[in-house]
């Protein structure tokens, strides 16, 4: 195994939730070792990024797949759960039932603890870099995902991995451009973040 996994993470989302991703992609033996690449971060330095996925293993997630630029040469990139063309108000939206949704599954899911972590990490986050996120909402509403898969060099192995219970993104077969590979699995928008050991096993089986 001579790769490495670069995380790109999506909006409000930090080392906390993203570095498991990393170990989890390392257990699952996609990779030796790896790192991981902060949204603002990300897009303040699309040059840092470009040295950081260079023949590695990308694995953007949500709204991280716009850190990955079409110039960038990463040897396979799995864009999980990217942004598809909305309106800022949907995207507003989504957030609130989906942190209504998170804290149902505290009160009541089996996996109340990582919902919780989840929504911990998340305000935690956007606390720490407000600007850096909240300036990029309309980029991030006007963004396709399959698009810039498909300005990709041919040569990369990409494609997209999208849930069934996305609430940022509900996935559209009639918006997938021809040639573009897109599988959808079971799950919900942060289910990487979630259960991150079991959905990069989702992964690496089908992408």
């Amino acid at each position: 195994m001579s790769k490495r996994v670069v995380v790109l993470g999506g909006f409000s989302t930090g080392p906390e939730l993203l570095e498991p991703v990393v170990n989890a992609a390392v257990g699952a033996g996609l990779a030796y070792d790896g790192e991981v690449i902060t949204f603002p971060r990300g897009m303040k330095d699309p040059e840092c990024v470009g040295r950081a996925v260079k023949d590695q293993l990308a694995l953007s997630h949500s709204a991280g797949a716009l850190v990955l630029r079409p110039y960038m040469r990463p040897s396979k990139y799995v864009a999980y759960n990217g942004p598809e063309p909305r309106s800022v108000p949907q995207l507003v939206s989504a957030a609130t039932r989906k942190t209504f949704q998170s804290l149902g599954r505290v009160v009541s899911g089996p996996d109340r603890a990582e919902h919780a972590r989840l929504l911990t990490y998340d305000g935690l986050e956007l606390a720490r870099h407000p600007v850096a996120y909240l300036t990029k909402v309309p980029r991030i509403a006007g963004f396709s995902t399959y698009a810039n898969l498909e300005m990709l060099d041919p040569d990369i192995d990409a494609s997209a991995v999208v849930t069934s219970g996305d609430i940022f993104f509900p996935y559209d077969p009639q918006s997938v451009p021809q040639g573009v590979r897109v599988t959808l699995v079971p799950g919900l928008h942060d289910e990487l973040l979630i259960h991150p050991a079991e959905m990069l096993q989702t992964i690496k089986a089908v992408a």
